[in-house]
């Protein structure tokens, strides 16, 4: 999928799936499944709509996200959203959605509002540890404690945790809540430190 974005043209197979998981975010199905959420199915049915259609220049990607986000975001109450696109080292496209502050009506702007990234950054987490997989530096399969140095997963059931359990939300850790987010950076602990003083138990 992510070679297309390096040819001349592309197809909007990855538009379609990264607005699909982002306007549904407990769902990630494929387009041919009729859900229980007349909502969802709308938004699936809307987008496959255009699945084998091509795009090539900005203009045509503009036109098509307008013909989806705004109405997205009116039916998920969402205040704003901005989309951006890098292609070939440079931005492809760029462009804000509703209001970056809906009292005060404020429009979000692409390269100006900021959004807590939260949990998108699995996103490009995963796609950098499966890059890491096809030049073989990491294996999906292997023993995570393998990897870590600065403190080990202990050993609670007799099968190991692996790189495709985490990516999958399959290591069988219990729920836990983490202080990620302050008003200072110097407040905010390395991530490893955080995981070997708190690390969840697997249940």
């Amino acid at each position: 999928m992510w070679d297309r974005f390096s040819k001349p043209r592309f197809t909007k197979h990855a538009i379609i799936i990264f607005l699909v998981i982002f306007f549904t975010p407990s769902l990630i199905i494929p387009t041919n499944v009729v859900t229980n959420n007349p909502s969802t199915n709308e938004i699936i049915l809307n987008l496959t709509k255009t699945i084998n259609l091509e795009l090539s220049t900005p203009t045509e990607l503009e036109s098509f996200l307008d013909s989806i986000i705004p109405e997205q975001l009116t039916n998920y109450s969402i205040a704003g959203a901005t989309f951006s696109m890098v292609k070939d080292g440079s931005i492809f496209f760029e462009k804000g959605y509703g209001y970056a502050n809906s009292v005060y009506k404020s429009p979000v702007v692409a390269n100006e509002t900021l959004f807590r990234i939260g949990s998108i950054s699995k996103t490009f987490t995963s796609i950098a540890v499966l890059q890491l997989v096809e030049k073989g530096l990491l294996d999906l399969d292997t023993d995570i404690n393998s990897y870590l140095s600065a403190f080990k997963i202990p050993e609670t059931y007799e099968e190991s945790i692996t790189l495709r359990h985490l990516l999958t939300h399959t290591a069988g850790f219990e729920r836990a809540v983490f202080t990620v987010i302050h008003a200072y950076g110097h407040l905010i602990e390395p991530l490893e430190d955080l995981l070997a003083e708190g690390m969840p138990d697997r249940v």
